[in-house]
């Protein structure tokens, strides 16, 4: 793997970092948008036509392990769930909105852009 790392050229580089930095900036150029252009009072979720039923169980896991719970449920379906789930990714981006005190529509929209590269 080293060696083959070591054989991507410096252009090849450049071309990844510049097509990260594109694809960040059209995927966070509409949420930035909503957010701006919400009127006073309301909130921009983030929620979009491609998949308007799983950002709230994102929200929804991201909010219990921020809230303590790590081993997280689908609090969005009607089937019985003795356990709960762990999931190292959205116990870290709970984690981060419970010390940032950021809300959590904004930490899964840096977790989604830091997904990216």
């Amino acid at each position: 793997m080293k060696k083959l790392i070591q054989t991507i050229s410096t252009g090849e580089w450049r071309f990844v970092a510049v097509l990260m930095v594109v694809i960040m900036f059209l995927t966070g150029v509409p949420f930035l948008y909503g957010w701006l252009s919400a009127p006073a009072g309301a909130v921009y979720n983030g929620l979009h036509a491609l998949s308007p039923g799983d950002v709230p169980v994102y929200y929804s896991y991201i909010t219990q392990v921020a809230h303590g719970d790590f081993f997280v449920k689908d609090l969005f379906t009607s089937e019985p769930q003795t356990l709960g789930t762990f999931n190292v990714w959205w116990t870290g981006v709970g984690l981060l909105m419970r010390w940032s005190g950021l809300p959590v529509e904004l930490v899964f929209q840096l977790s989604r852009l830091a997904m990216i590269p």
